[in-house]
């Protein structure tokens, strides 16, 4: 295998990777000794005289050392002596270096430098020289660009050098911007007009992470914010149209320019009225509320970030910055405060109390709403809460304080004109506490809409006066004919009686405003669940969603996305309580656990207690044992100056394997407490151990013994007292992997690291039954660092430290694939369990799933907070679950594409996860605990009901005499009833039909580009299409206006109605499944995603209907089957018991301050054991979902509403017998070989 480290073609799934970083061609690092000379060639600036600050002579004293670092356009020539053996700078096999390529060369005192300028004339007005200085006309390696582009190049408003150290590349991002002049600066970031030369010519505003910035947090944030943005689609909302990586890694994110003016400013210069200001703000909060539903809070909304451009002689207002705030912690321009991460964000007068009082950490939505308060304020008014002046009088603390405890003054203190109404909205809006704050930005621009329409507003509780005096501004001529026809009748004297019923009306005007109040704040933890649920964090959702009914349990939507939440998404949550190392230890080294014994395995070392003799060695290990349920922990000491090497437990859960660095291999019963030390001995200390998954191989490696070789031994588990198989390899057993049967092993010495003329890595693949080498060793360069190996298909993988993974045939070490290359060094490599594809993880944070077949990535690359620690494919599923270094935890699915993700709040020392991917154990660094967390089980999933060729589901369309468009629109639907028939043209032009007269029903509605599914309601009043800019949209057919948009992170071709119409099952094309409230437009249920799919090109679900009685969904997947799934409850009420446990299975709350707290295993246990043993009425539903939640994963039935067991489903499958269900019943037995050959036969066809 030729390992010619060449990137295989980018497939459309590597485009859509925009986490991957960019790849930089790797720099030669030379490393100088005192007899080596070096000749450094810096650019000077221009005018710059010449310098020696390092001098010629070697020998003269004192001569200073230091770091130069060159930029694109300097040259470096290292000359080594020839006394000195040094080997070639090694860029890479077939590799030519980029015109960009930098480097750090460090010199002694004995190193000679000379410094010479290039002299480029494209960014100097004149080349300084030196005697003997060459002149290089160069353009440094840049892009082409247009002819305006290069016509202006090198005349920015800034020196070069500062661009370039946000860039690396003279200004330029890759070949597509260049930098033109800075727009603004903040704390963590500038914002530059730049120019965008291809794919297409325009200016956009381009934000980069300032150089120095290299805070884990807040890069993985920004990454993650990236993706976050792009869900945004608004007519108000600045687009981010790009995201990426400088060449020197710098996040920077691509937005629309928006050129205009702020949203006060723009006011002042055109002289807007005052409803001319509050019409122009309303778009406004409509586009805060649209980021809100997509989980995204500004945190540093002010009129700076509020732009008004003119388009088509139309004021349009643009919210620009969205998300950055929130990921770079207060950037921004203006006095935007920036204490830290997690702290204090935001611009005094617009920064919320609970912001300056408790830090970013409790921001939500209501905080945003406080910001438009302040923009309203300065809009009604022409004043701001907080001026300039204010800031140059008072210390900002105080200023800040004054906010936080003092209530804002009406804006008609400043502006009498606009006393009343205006000032009790904006009042409202400045709440100090934000539970009497609107409950959205929608709420706020809804009053505001209803005092230009000069209605009632709920920003104060409505009197009768009140009311009256709204509803006659708005009827004056009827109002006055009313109170001419009832004058004599009010005259007549019923005052006694008027007083009655005027006091109970006010009586139950209060009761309805605490009704509404209540039923807001329950609405705004509704709101702020849905947001986290978006995000990925479902586990804080759930405590917002107790909440919420806690607050108001009428409240149906919340029950709803409770119960569908639990039934549908794991919980990624502690299992057991931190569990305490030994006395002395600060931290685990190496960490195992057992679910088949429930026991956790851990070895630490020791610290001598105070006084004490100094242990032989300086330290000593022990190894410590814990019982899951109870926590008990026994401690086994280790002999003196020996240490634990590898920690390992056997596939069946029963022994621990405890290498150690004497050469001794021990098997440790984790039931009865008995050890076995294997024979024999290893002859140094012990590198690595690997089991085979059927559990029979045991295999060790080792350091080289005194004959030089690496030795391996293998032994059979099912007789460990017979010794082991020895096999030798060249050098140090670096890592050892095993196939599932005890069949093939692959061994991988890394290479001489330290001697430049030593050897280079190597891997050997062995025949565990014969005791042989399969072939002969693959020999690549230095810096073997992982192996995988892949029987079935005679494939074996190496991964490199410096990012490429070779794949290809043990056998004969011919490549399967050209070298895949990587960002960063390869810190996990692991064949999936389907043998499709290779998992791999960097030390960038990454994980990287490559299609075997191909070569190209399977699925987007996934980025996490530092380096990756394991990336394995769970035994017998389709999971991939990963663990990286600052504790982020997820686990994908590679069929359905479901992803769950999880941040523990620790730095890991050591982490494993069992074979099924179920349990995660954790060693925290420099915390003397370890803990077991509950990665994964199996949660409710679709339901098999028969095969293709069935006509379960029949395609809507037209009659035979109806006109062509009706018959043979790809896109068509009709009502239940059908009434009305809809069809759709190519170009997203939809046509309704009369089903008795077959003639189009007024105007076409436009969905444009194309429309990919239509429906109707039942009552003819609005219809149902999704397009292919990924948004379902409901049309009123009277007003033909869009009244409703469902926005998805992809197109959605599968839409159904229920048979009230009250609710709408949409489908994506990458098979996520939600339903959402059709009134509302909200979600009920988190994104579900349980159709397999063995490649992204394969059609999933083709067409689905909700049933008669609205319980379930029956839908076709292609090439499946026909399915169902439940549809979520709605109207129940659910119980406080069941609320807890809700709250313990999440392990999170809200506590009585608004402050989400974790939930102790204590706690948990007490609500499982509140939980009654028999439903009260109206409990039916809650306590169907706790049974089921507190039944084995194992066991449990496919969902809360079924009865069937689990296991007695899987028998159904098996003994229906057709090649379709036999498929179904693979997803779960795999190894099924009965049910394997059926699915052979399985082959697809359309419905009849």
């Amino acid at each position: 295998m030729n390992p010619e480290p060449a990137q295989p073609a980018r497939s459309s799934e590597d485009k859509e990777a925009k986490s991957l970083p960019v790849e930089e061609t790797p720099t030669g690092m030379v490393t100088l000794g005192p007899e080596d000379v070096t000749i450094a060639i810096p650019k000077l600036k221009p005018g710059e005289p010449p310098t020696s600050q390092f001098k010629a002579d070697s020998s003269a004293q004192g001569s200073p050392t230091g770091m130069i670092t060159l930029g694109p356009e300097d040259m470096t020539i290292a000359i080594p002596t020839p006394s000195r053996s040094l080997p070639a700078a090694t860029l890479g096999a077939g590799r030519k270096p980029m015109p960009m390529d930098t480097g750090n060369i460090t010199l002694g005192p004995e190193d000679q430098t000379i410094a010479i300028p290039t002299g480029r004339p494209a960014t100097l007005p004149s080349a300084a020289t030196l005697p003997g200085a060459a002149t290089l006309a160069s353009h440094g390696g840049l892009p082409a660009a247009t002819a305006s582009s290069m016509a202006s190049m090198g005349v920015t408003s800034k020196p070069r050098s500062h661009m370039e150290s946000l860039t690396g590349n003279d200004g330029w991002i890759g070949d597509r911007y260049r930098l033109l002049d800075k727009l603004g600066e903040g704390g963590f970031g500038v914002v530059y007009r730049a120019e965008q030369v291809k794919p297409i010519h325009r200016i956009v505003a381009i934000k980069i992470v300032k150089a120095g910035v290299t805070s884990a947090d807040i890069l993985g944030r920004f990454a993650i914010e990236q993706r976050t943005l792009a869900i945004m689609e608004h007519p108000n909302i600045a687009r981010i149209l790009d995201a990426g990586e400088t060449d020197i890694g710098a996040p920077y994110f691509v937005m629309e320019m928006v050129k205009g003016r702020s949203i006060t400013q723009y006011c002042k210069q055109n002289e807007f009225d005052l409803r001319q200001r509050l019409a122009l703000f309303i778009p406004v909060c409509r586009a805060v509320n649209h980021a809100h539903q997509k989980g995204i809070i500004h945190r540093d909304i002010k009129p700076g970030n509020i732009m008004v451009m003119d388009e088509a002689g139309k004021a349009v207002p643009k919210v620009i910055d969205f998300g950055i705030a929130k990921v770079l912690e207060g950037e921004g321009s203006g006095h935007t405060i920036a204490t830290g991460v997690d702290q204090l964000v935001g611009t005094p007068g617009y920064i919320s109390p609970e912001q300056i009082e408790n830090g970013s950490s409790h921001v939500d939505t209501r905080s945003d709403v406080y910001a438009l308060g302040g923009v309203f304020f300065e809009l009604v008014c022409g004043k701001a809460l907080i001026t300039p002046a204010d800031i140059s009088a008072k210390p900002i603390h105080i200023l800040l304080r004054d906010l936080a405890e003092k209530d804002p003054p009406k804006p008609s203190s400043i502006e009498p004109s606009v006393k009343g109404d205006l000032d009790w909205i904006a009042l409202k809006a400045l709440e100090r506490d934000p539970e009497r704050r609107y409950g959205s930005a929608d709420d706020l621009a809804d009053d505001i809409t209803r005092y230009l329409n000069f209605e009632p507003i709920t920003a104060r509780p409505p009197s009768r006066r009140y009311l009256i005096t709204k509803f006659v501004r708005r009827h004056r001529v009827g109002v006055a004919a009313a109170i001419a026809i009832s004058l004599a009748v009010l005259i007549g004297g019923i005052t006694s009686t008027a007083l009655y019923f005027e006091a109970e009306r006010n009586h139950q005007e209060a009761e309805r405003g605490r009704e509404d109040l209540r039923r807001s704040y329950s609405r705004s933890d509704e709101q702020m669940a849905r947001q986290f649920t978006e995000r990925g964090q479902h586990n804080d959702a759930v405590a917002y969603l107790a909440r919420s009914l806690r607050t108001d349990p009428q409240n149906d939507r919340s029950s709803t996305n409770l119960l569908s939440l639990l039934a549908n998404v794991h919980l990624i949550r502690p299992d057991t309580a931190p569990l305490a190392l030994p006395q002395g230890a600060t931290e685990a080294a190496r960490i195992v656990v057992s679910p088949q014994a429930g026991r956790v395995v851990a070895a630490s070392f020791i610290a001598p207690k105070a006084g004490a003799a100094p242990e032989p060695g300086g330290r000593r290990q022990t190894i410590s044992i814990w019982d899951m349920k109870t926590g008990e922990r026994t401690d086994h000491p280790v002999p003196p100056e020996v240490e634990i090497t590898c920690l390992e437990v056997t596939p069946d859960g029963q022994q621990a394997v405890i290498a150690r660095d004497d050469g001794s291999v021990e098997l440790w019963n984790l039931k009865d407490g008995k050890r076995r030390t294997l024979q024999p001995l290893m002859p140094s200390l012990v590198t690595c151990i690997a089991i085979s998954g059927n559990g029979t191989k045991l295999l060790a490696g080792s350091e080289v013994g005194l004959e030089g070789m690496g030795t391996i031994h293998v032994w059979d588990l099912r007789q460990p007292q017979e010794p082991a198989k020895v096999l030798k390899q060249k050098g140090v057993v670096g890592e050892i992997a095993v196939d599932n049967d005890g069949i093939f092993a692959a061994s991988i010495f890394s290479g001489d690291l330290i001697n430049p003329e030593g050897e280079d890595g190597a891997a050997t693949t062995w025949d565990l039954r014969l005791g042989q080498r399969v072939g002969e060793p693959i020999e690549v360069e230095k810096g073997l660092l992982h192996v995988a190996i892949e029987p079935t298909s005679e494939l074996i993988a190496l991964g490199m430290n410096k990012g490429e993974v070779f794949v290809g045939n043990f056998r004969n070490g011919g490549e399967v694939l050209p070298p895949i290359t990587h960002p960063s060094s390869i810190t996990s490599l692991a064949f999936s369990d389907d043998a499709k594809s290779i998992v791999v993880g960097d030390g960038g944070g990454y994980v990287h799933i490559w299609n075997l077949s191909d070569g190209k990535l399977r699925f987007p690359t996934r980025p996490h907070d530092g380096e990756i620690l394991k990336a394995i494919p769970a035994t017998d599923t389709s999971l991939i679950t990963s663990i990286s270094r600052h504790g982020d935890v997820s686990v994908f699915d590679i069929q359905t594409g479901a992803l769950l993700s999880s941040h523990i709040e620790y730095v890991v020392k050591d982490a494993k996860i069992t074979r099924d991917g179920s349990l995660l154990a954790l060693a925290p660094r420099g915390m003397p605990f370890v803990q077991v967390w509950n990665i994964h089980e199996r949660m409710s999933g679709r339901k098999f009901v028969d095969v293709l060729d069935k006509n379960l589901i029949t395609r809507i369309k037209g009659p035979d005499n109806s006109p062509d468009q009706l018959r043979n629109s790809e896109a068509g639907g009709a009502n239940r009833k059908k009434s009305l028939y809809a069809a759709a043209d190519p170009d997203g032009t939809v046509f309704i039909y009369d089903a008795k007269k077959l003639q189009p029903i007024g105007k076409p509605f436009h969905h444009p580009p194309a429309v990919g599914a239509c429906t109707l309601t039942q009552d003819e009043k609005f219809l149902i299409t999704s397009g292919r800019d990924r948004a379902v949209r409901v049309w009123d057919i009277a007003s033909r206006e869009n009244v409703v948009t469902f926005q998805h992170h992809s197109y959605v071709p599968v839409i159904a109605l229920s048979p009230d119409d009250k609710r709408l099952v949409t489908v994506t094309d990458e098979g996520e499944m939600r339903v959402w409230e059709l009134a509302s437009g909200a979600c009920l249920t988190p994104g579900i995603r349980d159709t397999p799919r063995s490649s992204q090109d394969e059609e999933g679900i083709v067409v689905a209907r909700v049933s008669d009685d609205g319980a379930n969904v029956l839908f076709r997947v292609s090439g499946h089957g026909f399915f169902t799934a439940a549809m979520p409850p709605q109207g129940v009420q659910l119980p406080g018991w069941f609320l807890t446990l809700a709250e313990g299975i999440a392990r999170r709350h809200l506590s009585a301050d608004g402050n989400l707290q974790d939930v102790s295993l204590e706690d948990y246990e007490a609500a499982v054991s509140a939980v009654p043993k028999k439903p009260a009425p109206g409990e039916e539903i809650a306590f169907k979902w706790a049974r089921w939640l507190l039944t084995s994963a194992v066991t449990r039935p496919l969902s809360p509403f079924e009865t069937q067991t689990f296991d007695d489903y899987l028998k159904s499958l098996k003994a229906q017998g057709s090649p379709a269900a036999a498929r179904e019943l693979l997803r779960y037995r795999p190894k099924d070989k009965d049910a394997a050959e059926r699915a052979k036969l399985l082959v697809p066809s359309l419905p009849k």
